[in-house]
């Protein structure tokens, strides 16, 4: 067992971290872990199963550090679906969790789940049901039932894939009134307006930006210092990226680059990407090809300069996270159930694996506990 200690969540010296990874999304599936994260050595403690009996498929920690939500799928029974979300209190002096409560994603395979900037609404995409669903978030944590439930119409032109509407993700946007949806079915990201105080979308504010087809958007990383906001797009392995109008919340494509090298013929789709936290490199995960593309941002116009493209450490990079200091890129590699972790050098944003991981089953999701007081208002 992991011996229980307080870990400092200083971001200057002796940085370490909580970090949760969820086990989910396949007959393997366990339940969150924890590790703690040595950002000086970049390496992962001995895992501590901290909530098992759970399938889950996506985290999301609340931006005060003291919150985390996991979505996942159950047998259905007092209500028609079987998407669930659970949220937990995260103890200060060891990391454990603590459950919260337990509500309804409003839909099923709830693939997806944010919160926003300020810490008071919480956003789900339901992947199998075709629906986007936002809850309000307590003072202590917890989630109201779904305050809207959006449910997307259409379909794409890949018949096995896009044979309906599947959004897979919802990011909040930087000025905490718009919500974007990546929906992989129709090739669209759709942006909602939504009240922070109540936690209501505003379908009639929503702005929709179509991509290539057989683009299959999935999820989506602002850039943290210029208007611009990147998509991974599943079934096409590229990312596109678009210049972002703050007021509107409306995109407009700036340039649309693969992922994967030039004559790989192999089955393989985009899952995660990120912009690093300095805003000068983006990466995307390349499941099947089994790799991490790194790109150069150009700040003045938000266009993306190849790199180079590294492999994963295993198979099947389902996610990864940078981690707070921006020195290591921790990706889950779910089919080798392993979390491999690899040093990014920050003049070139090449990344090198430093032989370092931890291991839990099926690692689906991984999060870092951080604390951004200045946005807090609860």
């Amino acid at each position: 067992m992991l011996r229980e200690e307080k870990v400092s969540l200083s971001l200057n010296g002796g940085q370490r971290f909580y970090v949760y990874a969820a086990s989910g999304g396949d007959e393997k599936s366990r339940g969150i872990y924890r590790f703690i994260f040595d950002a000086d050595r970049g390496q992962l403690s001995s895992s501590s199963l901290v909530f098992g009996g759970i399938n889950p498929l996506f985290m999301a920690i609340h931006p005060s550090g003291r919150y985390i939500y996991a979505t996942c799928n159950k047998r259905p029974f007092e209500t028609p679906h079987k998407g669930r979300i659970y949220a937990f209190s995260i103890s200060e002096e060891n990391g454990e969790l603590v459950e919260l409560c337990e509500v309804s994603s409003a839909g099923d395979t709830p693939c997806h789940i944010s919160v926003d900037k300020k810490g008071l609404c919480s956003f789900v995409a339901n992947y199998s049901s075709s629906s986007v669903a936002s809850f309000q978030i307590s003072s202590d944590g917890r989630l109201s039932e779904a305050v809207s439930v959006i449910c997307h119409e259409g379909s794409g032109e890949d018949p096995k894939r896009q044979e309906a509407p599947h959004p897979h993700s919802m990011t909040p946007d930087p000025t905490g009134s718009r919500v974007l949806a990546a929906d992989l079915g129709l090739d669209k990201i759709i942006s909602y307006g939504f009240d922070s105080g109540s936690g209501e979308l505003f379908s009639r504010e929503s702005a929709s930006t179509s991509l290539e087809p057989i683009s299959g958007p999935r999820h989506l990383s602002f850039s943290p210092n210029s208007p611009f906001v990147y998509s991974a797009n599943e079934l096409a392995n590229t990312v596109t990226a678009f210049a972002y109008n703050l007021k509107k919340g409306s995109l407009s494509e700036i340039q649309t680059t693969k992922t994967i090298p030039n004559g790989f013929e192999g089955e393989t789709y985009a899952s995660e990407l990120a912009v690093h936290p300095s805003g000068r490199f983006l990466y995307a995960a390349n499941r099947g090809h089994d790799s991490i593309a790194a790109f150069k941002v150009n700040s003045e116009d938000g266009t993306l300069r190849f790199v180079d493209v590294f492999k994963c450490g295993g198979a099947w990079p389902q996610h990864f996270q940078i981690d707070p200091s921006g020195n290591f890129l921790l990706v889950t590699n779910k089919k080798s159930n392993e979390i491999n972790i690899f040093r990014i050098e920050h003049e070139t944003g090449v990344i090198s694996e430093t032989g370092k991981k931890g291991q839990i089953e099926s690692p689906s999701c991984v999060c870092f506990k951080t604390y951004d007081k200045k946005n807090i208002i609860m």
